[in-house]
């Protein structure tokens, strides 16, 4: 696989991540929005104490979020290692193989 090709897919696998982290994002403030909606209050207490726990639930969701997208970048960090060293042996093998064939060559002659 090329460089370009590796950036490529990776931009392609963020650009997916970050649609439906929206999505998913807007499923979440809907369900909310329904919970919201199908409560009766009863005094302020109530109130408070649903915003709370609404507002434990999104940081609770932002966190998995992050934890999903620090785990996406650390995959493509090693990805990108992966290629490099790849790259790396691959090169070490074409020097070893034409100092080969040079030394072929003089003894030939």
């Amino acid at each position: 696989m090329l460089w370009n090709n590796l950036q490529v897919q990776q931009q392609k696998e963020l650009d997916l991540y970050w649609k439906g982290r929206c999505e998913r994002l807007a499923q979440l403030q809907k369900h909310q929005q329904k919970m919201v909606y199908n409560c009766i209050f009863v005094n302020s207490e109530t109130h408070r104490l649903l915003k709370d726990l609404l507002a434990e639930q999104r940081l609770a969701w932002e966190e998995m979020e992050r934890d999903e997208l620090d785990m996406l970048l650390y995959m493509h960090d090693r990805e990108r290692e992966v290629h490099l060293e790849k790259e790396a042996k691959k090169k070490s093998l074409e020097l070893l193989l034409q100092s080969g064939q040079k030394k072929d060559r003089s003894r030939s002659r």
